[in-house]
């Protein structure tokens, strides 16, 4: 009641409290008692049956959806913007980042009664909570005593474009590393509707290359590190073994794929069975799972063992007639070499496939410098390998890293398809000019039929549009705030973020500490890192070169693009107060440009692709 005695607020108790409390329980919960009463039946109030915005604010719901196998949403009104995923016994298949921490222990339940999913802290000391924010982000907040203030633990809504649900349509996997064409049809499938995909419009998704005939003659196509698709209309067992998972959904003709329910203990145990289309997959870069999908036997490509050993047998002997080859084509140019009638410029024989590179204006390098850069491709310099061929590290004489990509003989892959890897956005072309008198960036659509625009959203994020108009709406092309990584300086100074490491997203930079190692270890990394030993000025001090980062914050800085940048080390080192250099121009191997930095180093972010040396 108010200074008048007129009602404000009545919990219309049925009956009447001798002495009315209020009191916040160890759950959170805020009750309204009357005295020692502690029986939950008995509350004449509480704010559990009251969620207000915590969990619902607005027209945003955070919810488990019990349909099918259980998986968790954020919805706007009935409408699905983000799907954590299902349960697998350790964590929801979409948050790769959730893992035991020190702030909170987290689990799951589902049976015949209930389904819900709660946490509870471990520390009482440091109170932790969850919200949905208006834009629909679902954050957890932890409260750091020493500024009073709540400090983001993690946003698990909208992690980057490939959490957008049902991106990429039906039988289309989204891949946050491959830009800007993120979709990619399963094997198998192809797009649907071909003229929309080139428009990066993906939303029909893919259909089957091959009708399935429903016998024992179709199989399943392996699909690793993914996260799982949508659950609603799929079926579980638990209690069964997964190697009989197959043989269930292969003997089921409506079956459209499988995979482990429970990845406990290896994830010997639990069914996992789809009916329909497979929506919203993504690939994850940690804690994917494997799906087995169901394809015709023409897609299966399972050559038998003679002709295995025929294949095998063919890479062996063309690779010895490579070898052969190649011995003799470089005595040969070496002997042109010596008579000056080589021209490295023209070091492809192929007309066709030197016609096919011309056209993508890149630069040429003969074998040798090639073979030079990586010590005639030695084991110990290699990265990896994929189905285009193994991929080297190597280093040129003038000191610049590059990447090599060998194409295998037995590779099935080409120029074609290296062509596809550095071809350009479909969208629209890109520049970025600064000089004494300006500094702009700008944009040019590619294809005037295409509108597209760029427009900063109510809660910040920078999003691309293009117009689709065959459905006659805008889709989203691009958007800003792709991850938790990209909150401006997460880590402090002298920290890296990066966003496959859970929860401890943070780290200092080699030959730095945490400032305050008890705030790291509740995850407040704002003070960042701080050095183990001081700097001398003197040339003893030296460099440690971090790879593929997101540069620290320029305002700071110092740049010229017009000294080498062999020269870079030499001005960093002979001015007391620089403490970090870069390449300020990566353009034509980046042997010009130099960066450098005057002052702590803020908002480091390590990269998947594309990311410079620091």
């Amino acid at each position: 009641m108010n200074s008048t005695n007129d009602i404000v607020w009545s919990s219309n108790a049925s009956t009447t409290p001798l002495n009315p409390v209020a009191v916040l329980l160890e759950s959170g919960n805020l009750v309204v008692k009357d005295g020692n009463d502690n029986d939950p039946d008995n509350f004449l109030w509480q704010s559990f049956d009251y969620p207000c915005n915590t969990f619902l604010p607005g027209d945003f719901t955070f919810q488990v959806d019990p349909h099918g196998f259980p998986q968790l949403f954020v919805k706007m009104g009935p409408e699905i913007l983000y799907r954590v995923g299902s349960w697998n016994g350790l964590r929801w298949t979409g948050t790769t980042q959730l893992e035991p921490n020190p702030v909170y222990t987290y689990e799951f339940v589902s049976n015949e009664k209930e389904v819900f999913y709660r946490f509870d802290i471990r520390n009482r000391s440091v109170p932790s909570r969850m919200v949905v924010s208006p834009s629909g982000d679902v954050q957890r907040f932890t409260w750091i005593d020493r500024i009073k203030s709540w400090s983001s633990f993690f946003t698990t809504g909208q992690l980057d474009r490939c959490e957008n649900y049902d991106l990429c349509g039906s039988y289309a996997s989204c891949n946050i590393n491959k830009y800007p064409d993120a979709c990619e049809c399963l094997k198998g499938f192809t797009p649907k509707s071909p003229g929309e995909w080139e428009i990066l419009n993906w939303t029909e998704g893919c259909v089957r290359r091959a009708s399935l005939n429903c016998n024992h003659r179709d199989g399943f196509l392996k699909h690793e590190a993914v996260k799982l698709p949508e659950t609603s209309n799929s079926w579980v067992d638990n209690n069964i073994s997964f190697a009989k998972c197959e043989k269930l959904c292969l003997n089921n003709c409506s079956c459209t794929a499988y995979a482990n329910s429970d990845v406990r203990e290896g994830g010997t145990r639990g069914c996992l069975l789809w009916f329909t289309d497979l929506l919203d997959i993504r690939e994850l870069a940690a804690n994917g799972q494997d799906l087995y999908v169901r394809v015709a036997a023409s897609e299966l490509e399972q050559p038998s063992e003679k002709k295995r050993v025929i294949i095998i047998v063919t890479c062996v002997v063309s690779a010895m007639g490579v070898l052969v080859l190649g011995g003799i084509i470089f005595m040969c140019k070496s002997k042109l070499r010596i008579q000056g009638k080589m021209d490295n410029s023209r070091d492809i024989n192929d007309n066709n496939e030197e016609s096919k590179i011309d056209e993508m204006e890149l630069l040429i390098y003969d074998l040798n410098t090639l073979a030079n850069a990586t010590d005639n491709f030695a084991d110990k310099n290699k990265l990896g390998e994929g189905g285009f061929g193994p991929v080297y590290k190597g280093i040129l004489m003038e000191g610049q890293e590059i990447a090599i990509k060998r194409l295998s003989k037995c590779s099935g892959q080409g120029i074609d398809e290296f062509k596809n890897e550095l071809k350009p956005n479909p969208v629209y072309t890109y520049e970025f000019v600064s000089n004494e008198k300006e500094v702009f960036y700008r944009f040019d659509i590619r294809n005037r039929s295409v509108p597209s625009r760029m427009v900063v959203s109510p809660s910040g994020d920078v999003q691309r549009f293009t117009w689709i108009d065959r459905i006659k709406s805008w889709s989203s092309f691009t958007a800003g705030q792709l991850d938790r990584c990209e909150n401006y300086d997460l880590c402090g100074s002298y920290a890296s973020c990066n966003i496959n490491k859970y929860p401890d997203a943070c780290e200092c930079l080699k030959g730095f500490t945490p400032k305050s190692p008890e705030e790291w270890e509740i995850l407040n990394w704002t003070e960042g890192c701080v050095r183990r030993a001081s700097l001398n000025c003197n040339h003893n001090d030296g460099f440690l070169k971090h790879e593929a980062v997101k540069l620290p914050d320029t305002s700071n800085s110092w740049v010229d693009n017009n000294i080498s940048f062999a020269k870079c080390k030499k001005l960093c080192l002979n001015n007391c107060s620089c403490t970090a250099y870069a390449n300020s121009n990566v353009r034509e191997g980046g042997t010009r440009g130099c960066l450098l930095w005057f002052s702590d180093l803020l908002d480091i972010r390590e990269l998947a692709a594309n990311g410079q040396d620091l």
